[in-house]
């Protein structure tokens, strides 16, 4: 049963690549498409996602990574990230781009929380921790949704929403002290 459990999962997997190409989709947000409780018993851990890394690899599917709690694996399997904050898209490139080159302030924190194998490289890291509460996506603040926990807030920030800007590389960033 656990061969036949792991065929029905790659060939659900391999479905779903196929019934997205047909549809012209070529974005997708992996957690809309991952199952990996149910792929994953069938599959062994990870099973799932290396096969959609190896979907990836052979260009039959293109991934938008959104940032969630495991920012490795969406470095790993995503061709471009858009990083998000209360329900606003903060920064967007490619993924080699963002975690290489983090613009946005959020971004850079999210990142530096991010362990590093190397345990030499991770001493010497800079962690940024965030100060403040998470405000209400409810009730966000005006202007920019960040700026009650930026490092990096002016006035502006609660004046204006920041506006998109491509600051080079396919590199979108929404702030205004970027």
């Amino acid at each position: 049963t656990g061969e036949r459990s792991y065929k029905k999962a790659k060939e659900e997997i391999h479905r779903s690549l196929e019934r997205m190409q047909t549809d012209h989709v070529d974005l997708i947000q992996l957690h809309n498409l991952v199952h990996p409780d149910e792929w994953d018993e069938a599959m062994g851990p990870g099973g799932a996602l290396e096969y959609l890394i190896e979907a990836r690899e052979k260009g039959l599917v293109r991934f938008i990574g959104v940032t969630g709690h495991d920012l490795a694996v969406i470095q790993h399997v995503s061709d471009d990230v858009a990083v998000m904050y209360l329900g606003k898209i903060v920064e967007m490139a490619s993924a080699t781009e963002i975690y290489r080159n983090p613009k946005h302030p959020y971004t850079r924190a999210l990142l530096s929380a991010v362990p590093v194998p190397d345990p030499f490289v991770e001493e010497k890291r800079e962690r940024i921790i965030l100060q403040g509460d998470v405000p209400s996506p409810v009730n966000p603040p005006s202007g920019c949704r960040f700026r009650t926990r930026c490092p990096l807030a002016e006035k502006i920030c609660a004046e204006q929403q920041p506006e998109w800007r491509d600051v080079g590389a396919d590199h979108w960033v929404a702030c205004h002290m970027v």
